[in-house]
């Protein structure tokens, strides 16, 4: 398990293809923390993993966690506010929005983006950091990363790592692309 972007090796690529990627979104936990402001606000801890689907050749240099049947790729964790994760939503539905006015529709149906809307939920004006409040904002944001992490699987299906949504997400977890996958 990778713990920052300097520990994921660019040596050698594993040997898998990357379309045979899974991924995980989730949201671990979260604080509340006073600003310079003195105003409180919710940071929520998001971790994106990357496995490999395919068994991993032992003899492979590279440097990899082991599950039963997957590899783990990498790890990473990064404490995000919730207004970081609009603009992840954002530039999301920025680009489906994109793909679907631009690209052969035979194919966006086999992606299944023509008819992807993620949902995101409102900014909460007061109240924000009641615990009940901050637990129903934890369940829709981990709904809305669901979404995205099902839009990763398909565009790794048929593009590989080099989709849109895929470097986006690298983008949002501060990853160079010369580590992606």
């Amino acid at each position: 398990m990778y713990e920052s972007q300097d520990e994921i090796p660019s040596n050698k690529l594993p040997p898998y293809k990357t379309n045979q990627l899974s991924f995980s979104l989730t949201i671990d936990g979260y604080n509340v923390v006073t600003t310079k402001d003195k105003h409180a606000t919710v940071i929520y801890d998001v971790t994106f993993t990357v496995k490999s689907i395919l068994p991993v050749d032992s003899q492979s240099p590279s440097k990899l966690t082991r599950t039963k049947s997957q590899a783990i790729v990498f790890t990473l964790s990064v404490a995000k506010r919730y207004s970081e994760l609009r603009d992840l939503y954002k530039q999301l539905s920025s680009i489906t929005h994109q793909h679907s006015e631009t690209s052969d529709s035979s194919q966006m149906q086999t992606i299944g983006a023509t008819d992807v809307k993620y949902d995101f939920p409102g900014k909460i004006f007061f109240g924000n950091t009641n615990p009940e409040t901050i637990e129903k904002r934890k369940t829709e944001l981990q709904h809305f990363l669901d979404q995205v992490t099902m839009q990763l699987v398909l565009e790794n299906r048929l593009e590989g790592s080099g989709g849109e949504i895929y470097k986006r997400v690298l983008k949002f977890f501060e990853i160079n692309e010369t580590h992606h996958i």
